[in-house]
Parts: structure tokens; sequence; C-alpha cells
């Protein structure tokens, strides 16, 4: 606590409150010193008794669990219900993790969980594992050579018909068993792509009108878009139509070059302000 020069009188006394956040969970012992100088210039130290603390993880109620330990702290437990939250990140390895991650949450539970990509690396193992749960859908005109055929890959010939991909979506919200109750969640992988070929307005325009349907039928959304492929004042309109903004971003440090993850906004809802550093392991 850098006091800035206050001087304290002879007998008097001040109250300071001091507010504590940690990230891990876990028992604490708070050891604190106090060192005052005199007019004189001599030093005093002072050691309070120490103060032990026990940090359970904080997770509010109503929240979807992403399976990222970093950004489920960050969101108190996760992504509110039924919000579509845009994930702004380069083409960072960290990104890939936290995608994956976002999967395998939903699938694992066995929720339902669809996936709307241009490629399928790293992805055709859950779509084989989780057949009852997770749903592929591959806009690219070489889906054959990407991934075999199964029941629960659906195969478009890319990005260029966007009335495609929402049909395709509105009939496999449709075909869901009615038994299948609980969280849902789906990742749109596809929107820079889409901001490319069908720049800022018809973009803006065909997820005005997704985003509702999949609140509908109980989605939590997780989109991503790559910042670095367009113009600020086209990601601010995507931006717009998004409940929140996740951000992975990189700058130099004392130490080098640096991967952050931090929650830019979460309309209305709780969340930590603070950014986390990324490690490809996360």
């Amino acid at each position: 606590l850098n006091m800035k020069g206050k001087r304290l009188d002879p007998s008097k006394s001040e109250t300071f409150k001091i507010g504590l956040r940690s990230l891990n969970k876990g028992a604490f012992e708070i050891k604190p010193k106090i060192v005052c100088v005199d007019e004189t210039g001599r030093q005093f130290l002072c050691e309070p008794e120490p103060l032990s603390i026990n940090v359970t993880e904080a997770a509010l109620p109503n929240r979807v669990a992403t399976g990222h330990r970093n950004l489920d702290l960050l969101l108190l437990g996760g992504i509110p219900e039924k919000f579509a939250v845009l994930l702004t990140s380069p083409s960072f390895d960290e990104r890939a993790t936290l995608i994956r991650s976002f999967l395998m949450s939903g699938a694992r539970k066995g929720q339902v969980t669809f996936h709307v990509a241009v490629d399928a690396r790293g992805i055709e193992s859950l779509a084989e594992q989780f057949k009852n749960s997770f749903y592929l859908f591959i806009c690219n005109p070489r889906s054959n050579e990407i991934i075999k055929d199964m029941p629960n890959v659906f195969k478009l010939k890319g990005i260029e018909n966007l009335t495609e991909i929402s049909i395709a979506l509105t009939s496999a919200l449709r075909n869901l068993e009615p038994s299948a109750t609980g969280s849902r969640t789906l990742c749109l992988e596809i929107i820079s792509d889409v901001l490319l070929h069908h720049h800022v307005v018809s973009t803006r325009r065909w997820l005005t009108s997704l985003m509702p349907e999949l609140r509908a039928h109980g989605f939590t959304t997780l989109a991503v878009l790559n910042p670095q492929m367009h113009p600020s004042q086209d990601v601010q309109a995507i931006l717009d139509i998004f409940d929140g903004e996740i951000s992975i971003y990189e700058r130099d440090t004392r130490k080098g070059s640096q991967k952050f993850l931090a929650v830019r906004r979460l309309s209305n809802e709780k969340h930590l302000n603070s950014e986390l550093p990324l490690q490809r392991t996360s």
C-alpha cells in the first residue's frame, strides 16, 4: 500500500480497507508488515498477527461451464445460460484449445452440442466419440474429404449460401429428441469467413436472425472472430450483436511477449475484470 507521503500525527489513528482477490482456491495465510518512518528518518517495523483465509471457487447459478479453467474463473462459473458471446482472437493455439474445451465440456455431459466450422481438424474424434450429443456442421465444398459420413455430421457446400446453413441448423433443432433437455451449447466458428465473403451488412442480418432462434431453443453460444482479418468498424458492428466479448490477445511484458485471456464485456452479468496469462496447456 503506497501512502504517497501521507502523514500520521502522534496519537492519531486511521483505518484502511484493503480488498484481496485470489484466482486460486485453497487455504492461504496473510502476513502483513507495516514499515513506519518518523521525523528523524528512523524506520520501525510492525508485524500484525497473521490472518488465515480459505478461498473457494465462485460459481454463480445458471452458468454454462466452458471447460476452460481460466475462462470459467473469469466468468464466475461459465457463460450465462442462453447468452451469445463472441470470442475475439487471432489464430492462436490457445484459441483452438479454448474452443475444444468448450465443445468437450458439453458433449461429455451428454448435452446437445453444435459446432459450425469450415475445418474439422482436431474435432473429428468428438464426432465419433459423442454421436448422441455432438453435432458437427462442416461448411466446406471438400467436406467429403475432410470427414467421413456419420449421422451427426452435416456437410454443407460452403459459407456462400447463408440460408442453407440456417436451414441445416433449423432442421437439426427440430429433429432433436424431446428428452434432450438441459443446457445446450453451440460454437459458431465461421463468422470471419462469412464476414469476408458477405461483408458486414449481410453478416449482421444473418446473425440477428439466427441468434434469437438459438436462444429460443435453449442454446448458449460461443462465436469466434479473428479481429486481425477485418476493419475495426466491421468488428464493432458484429460485436454489437452479442451479449458479451471474451478476448485472447498478445502484448509485450518484462518477460517478453505473453498471451492473455480477459472478459471484456458481459451484459448486466457479474464477471472478473482481471486478465489471466495463458499457457498452451491451459
